[in-house]
């Protein structure tokens, strides 16, 4: 894997995973249009090329496959609010995927794409392993459309695979970094610790009995980074996160803690007025034992080590 295509590489994990893969000795060529990614979080290098366009430009996403040995499909976006319309997220997901993997397979490249621990719904046994049936709550609400878009992606890519594609699918749990988008897309621990750090009263969803199993950004891009050297491994789904179980409203008085701060105050907001009918999923654990056997994965930053890496890096932007 001498060169490497990496969509959404101005993202968090497509960020780390560029830097892992340049100090590996790769080529990378990047490919994002900036709308939830930033350019301050890419390196200049001489072995990456950055190119600021759509994955949903066919024939450029041929183009830039044509000129790699794999690529990383981790372009995205996600809209979980039940006042906005969900079929941006709908339509990027799938349309993404159809270019990118058609153009894979016809050109023979190996590909790693991203999937969600959205997928697994509700979940049916704890952790969530691989091979597990999801569950899913009633669909009448746009909260469903990220989950379902990944699903349909996955099996995208299995389909694919049975045709002799090399294909690895992930499935991530939450990550976080100092790279993460201020924004829903990067989840709620960079809310929080910004928040807190500024003195503002936050807002969680629900009563934050919720449980989330969060690990470093990096740890992911080292879990998906395996995934792509990783030989024997096609048509394979993995769990990569970390295993660390905190609740929201745990994880909003320990980033405090770790700060030094005060407890934050927090305004609890109905799911009801967000999200609709849609349930919230209480807990998200995943089962690592498969990626720590067929990858070799295990994470290595703690959470609480990340967010003193994160309230480190929002200190000196401040």
């Amino acid at each position: 894997m001498k060169s490497v295509l990496i969509t959404g590489v101005a993202g968090m994990i497509g960020s780390h995973l560029a830097d892992i893969l340049l100090e590996k000795g790769h080529h990378v060529l990047g490919l994002d249009d900036l709308s939830v990614g930033s350019d301050v979080n890419l390196v200049e290098h001489e072995s990456f090329k950055f190119i600021n366009g759509s994955v949903l430009d066919s024939v450029l996403i041929e183009n830039l496959v044509s000129k790699v040995d794999a690529v990383v499909h981790l372009a995205t976006f996600k809209k979980g609010s039940n006042l906005h319309e969900s079929r941006s997220t709908l339509r990027l997901i799938t349309q993404s995927a159809d270019i990118v993997l058609d153009a894979a397979y016809r050109l023979g490249k190996r590909v790693v794409l991203a999937s969600t621990s959205d997928v697994y719904g509700h979940g049916t046994s704890f952790p969530f392993r691989e091979s597990d049936p999801v569950s899913y709550g009633p669909f009448n609400t746009r909260r469903w459309a990220y989950a379902t878009a990944k699903q349909y992606t996955e099996q995208l890519a299995f389909d694919y695979a049975h045709d002799g594609l090399d294909v690895r699918i992930i499935r991530y749990f939450g990550g976080f970094s100092e790279r993460s988008c201020s924004g829903w897309q990067g989840g709620h621990l960079p809310i929080f610790i910004k928040r807190i750090l500024e003195n503002e009263a936050l807002e969680i969803h629900g009563d934050g009995s919720q449980t989330r199993c969060v690990t470093y950004g990096a740890d992911l891009a080292l879990g998906t980074y395996l995934a792509l050297i990783t030989e024997d491994v096609e048509g394979e789904l993995f769990n990569i996160g970390g295993t660390e179980e905190i609740s929201v409203k745990d994880t909003a008085l320990r980033i405090a803690e770790i700060a030094g701060l005060e407890e934050p105050a927090i305004n609890y907001i109905d799911t009801k007025e967000i999200f609709g009918t849609y349930q919230e999923i209480q807990r998200r654990l995943p089962c690592l034992d498969k990626a720590k056997e067929m990858l070799g994965y295990e994470p290595q930053w703690s959470f609480e080590k990340g967010v003193k890496q994160m309230i480190s890096a929002y200190k000196k932007q401040a």
